[in-house]
């Protein structure tokens, strides 16, 4: 009944925060947000809806020669669109540094190297604990943007999260969660388009909280439109991993041990990959 679009931002190596978003959109009104979505692009001549390119008038986009106005008034229309047909957004952010720094080797093996994986992680941890709220409300069928390969090294570390994730469900009696999962190109999903811009929001505002550096114009307008200044009550419910929120999380995880005992009981039975 729930689909779970998730998307990326910060996983090129010279980027110095990874983070992961996601928006959670009824079945039923995804073919209304599809037909949305065509309606304006067909309006506004454009074919495909990548943030960056977007606002930086890539000259190599069919973006370039768009005027400031413009551009304002498709990005309150993304907006509007995201807001209308998906319920809830959630986005984590974590500083690459602090990850490699604060997270041992160990942990990091629950959901592989990448540091997009453990905010995805992260993400789906938020989205389940919304979801657990209504009785009502079964797994969700889950859809990834594509990274560049059918089989590169961020899917199937993304592959061996999700089955990390069923495994800690079964064990929970929820059997079926997390068995529902599939990778789109963006091109293909009107939905991951719209979490494009959510994601590049939360990405800047999340460089403006750990380094300072200052926001793009683009930035402050979005984060209000989305409610992320209302924190966990708004629409979007966005958080940046502060190295000290970081350490806290690693210690309490370290001490309370389940994690890790679980995880070394299925390794030990061959139900998970090797390592990565």
């Amino acid at each position: 009944m729930f689909t779970f679009y998730a998307d990326d931002s910060g996983t090129s190596p010279d980027q110095p925060v990874a983070i992961a978003t996601a928006l959670i959109v009824p079945n039923a009104q995804i073919p209304r947000l599809e037909n949305e979505w065509t309606t304006l692009k067909e309006k506004e001549g454009f074919s495909f809806f990548h943030t960056s390119e977007f606002v930086h008038r890539n000259p190599k986009s069919e973006f370039a020669d768009w005027a400031k106005e413009k551009q304002e008034g498709v990005l309150r229309r993304v907006r509007q669109i995201s807001k209308k047909y998906g319920l809830v957004s959630f986005s984590c952010a974590v500083n690459k540094k602090d990850y490699n720094e604060v997270v041992p080797n160990e942990m990091k093996r629950l959901t592989g190297k990448h540091h997009y994986t453990w905010c995805l992680g992260m993400v789906i941890a938020a989205a389940d604990r919304w979801r657990n709220r209504s009785a009502t409300i079964p797994p969700f069928k889950y859809v990834f943007a594509s990274m560049g390969g059918s089989k590169d090294k961020a899917q199937q570390d993304v592959e061996a999260a999700m089955l990390y994730c069923k495994l800690v469900a079964e064990a929970a009696g929820r059997s079926g969660d997390y068995s529902d999962y599939s990778f789109r190109p963006s091109k293909e999903s009107a939905a991951l388009q719209c979490v494009d811009l959510i994601g590049w929001t939360c990405y800047n505002y999340s460089l403006w909280i750990l380094s300072g550096k200052p926001k793009h114009d683009y930035v402050d307008p979005a984060w209000i439109d989305y409610e992320g200044p209302r924190g966990p009550d708004g629409w979007l419910k966005a958080f940046t991993m502060t190295r000290k929120a970081l350490e806290e999380f690693v210690a309490e995880d370290l001490a309370d041990g389940r994690s890790m005992t679980r995880f070394k009981e299925w390794e030990e039975r061959g139900l998970l990959p090797g390592k990565r």
